[in-house]
């Protein structure tokens, strides 16, 4: 079996969306990306520490998801959802207050100043941060229409980050309203019935409002791409909640606190790595019954999906796939999940990194599709995060840096190679490497999502190197290199030339 090379695009990821050696053979048939290195002139080999490999390497720590018998184990790897970010930018405060003396201020005042005109603090990219508040009604066997009114201050960038009330409803939020402004004081007034079968809460006898604040991956206080004499994203104040069904609510923070509100980190899509035994694939020239890390959600690794069935392609177990919703969003956000390594040390002099892996992939990219039956734009993707501290805890904090691009490829078994030095902190003395996929399209295409997903991508067999850096080099990938287009045959069809 011959496949096609791999398409490679450029392709700006979101920040928020910006792995340790014996060598691991490619499977049978599978792919090569590995890069065509450039040779050093003058200068003499150096020597490779491996970080993660097989059990039979040696290496510190396995990259195979398995037990030197061959059962499943994670050997220090964990996972994580990378699109919770776990914090929260509303503060009760009296900066920029709308009426009185305190209003609820979305912002964060540490950042500092861009610059003449712009005064210290603002908002920063990627945020979602949400004020909430759910109260219960008289009788949940019956509708109840719900009032939401407030004095709401925008300023953020236009067409771009926006604030917005979204109504808590069973099936996830539903979004009321939402705008951008600069700095307009906007009265608001929103209704929305609830059916029996939209309440929430443990007794499914509540209603929900979330005030929202959204920024984009570019054009904030934070990076000075776009600060308008800034002073945070959002203000909100006087919210007035009147409820047919039950008793409602209203706060004007003039007390200095939150009331009965409640200021939440943004949920997150979830967290589906597991791994799993002789997964299906459709691969017909390579077959893999050991264990693999895989993200596919059957509604058991997250509780509360109620688990992504297959249309076409049902070859994962239970005929479950890869959630193309948001998962525990509700479409709210992309799914960046990944499994991570345990943290690395780099050995003194080491400033260079090697990742390689085993990955069975199957996805596509619907640029303008909305139609169910297309493939949502999820694809794989490695990161790595580094620290100069010298402490490998200060990891946690650390930022993840993605790929340089997103590629294309039939589906398939890979052996891929990713040269990580140039992601490195100055002065690199541990790091981490992470794999796993990222839904593009809920951040860069909302609405263009298919519905029709794969059970891909598997990982295994991960191979993590580090070396000093011997001097200038070059490298390419093969299928970004010049070559011929003749065709196969070696004969060129001037009736058809496609």
């Amino acid at each position: 079996m011959i496949r096609s090379s791999v398409i490679v695009f450029v392709l700006v990821l979101p920040a928020a969306i910006a792995l340790a050696a014996v060598p691991v053979e490619s499977p049978p048939n599978a792919t090569s990306d590995e890069p065509v290195l450039g040779a050093t002139l003058g200068v003499t080999a150096v020597d490779t520490t491996l970080l993660v490999g097989a059990w039979s390497s040696g290496a510190p720590v396995n990259g195979q998801f398995q037990t030197p018998s061959g059962g499943p184990a994670w050997n220090g790897w964990t996972s994580a959802d990378l699109s919770d970010p776990g914090d929260n930018h509303w503060i009760v405060s009296t900066r920029r207050a709308v009426n009185g003396v305190y209003s609820a201020w979305c912002g964060d005042p540490d950042i500092p100043s861009c610059g003449a005109g712009d005064p210290e603090g603002g908002y920063g990219n990627n945020w979602y941060d949400m004020v909430a508040w759910q109260g219960s009604v008289a009788d949940p066997a019956l509708p109840c229409t719900v009032r939401v009114q407030a004095v709401v201050t925008l300023d953020s960038e236009p067409g771009y980050d926006y604030g917005g009330i979204n109504a808590m409803t069973a099936d996830g939020p539903r979004q009321l309203w939402y705008d951008w402004g600069d700095m307009t004081a906007l009265p608001l007034d929103y209704s929305y019935i609830y059916e029996p079968g939209d309440y929430v809460g443990d007794g499914t006898d509540e209603v929900g409002v979330e005030f929202v604040f959204y920024s984009d991956a570019i054009g904030s206080d934070e990076d000075c791409l776009y600060f308008h004499s800034s002073s945070g994203a959002m203000n909100l104040d006087d919210v007035v909640i009147t409820l047919s069904n039950g008793a409602g609510y209203s706060h004007d923070f003039e007390d200095g606190t939150w009331g009965d509100l409640v200021a939440v980190p943004r949920y997150g899509g979830g967290d589906y790595a597991s791994i799993r035994m002789g997964l299906d694939d459709i691969d017909p020239c390579h077959e893999n019954p050991s264990p693999q890390v895989a993200f596919i959600d059957d509604g058991i690794v997250v509780p509360g999906t109620g688990g992504t069935t297959c249309l076409d392609w049902c070859y994962g177990p239970g005929g479950y796939v890869v959630n193309h919703s948001g998962g525990l969003s509700y479409e709210d956000i992309s799914l960046w999940n990944a499994v991570l390594s345990p943290p690395l040390a780099l050995p003194p002099g080491a400033d260079d990194v090697l990742l390689e892996f085993d990955i069975f992939r199957h996805d596509d990219f619907a640029w303008t599709c909305a139609d169910p039956s297309c493939m949502p734009n999820i694809l794989p993707w490695e990161g790595i995060r580094s620290v100069a501290t010298g402490n490998s805890a200060d990891l946690d904090e650390a930022d993840w840096v993605g790929p340089d691009y997103l590629t294309l490829a039939e589906p398939g078994t890979y052996r891929m190679s990713r040269g990580l030095g140039h992601k490195l902190v100055p002065g690199a003395t541990h790091f981490q490497v992470a794999l796993g996929l990222v839904d593009i399209s809920q951040e860069i295409w909302p609405g263009n999502q298919g519905e029709n997903s794969s059970p891909a991508p598997y990982y295994d067999n991960v191979r993590v190197a580090a070396s000093p850096r011997p001097g200038p080099t070059m490298s390419a990938y093969p299928q970004l290199l010049a070559r011929d287009g003749f065709p196969a045959s070696g004969v060129v069809d001037t009736s058809d030339l496609g």
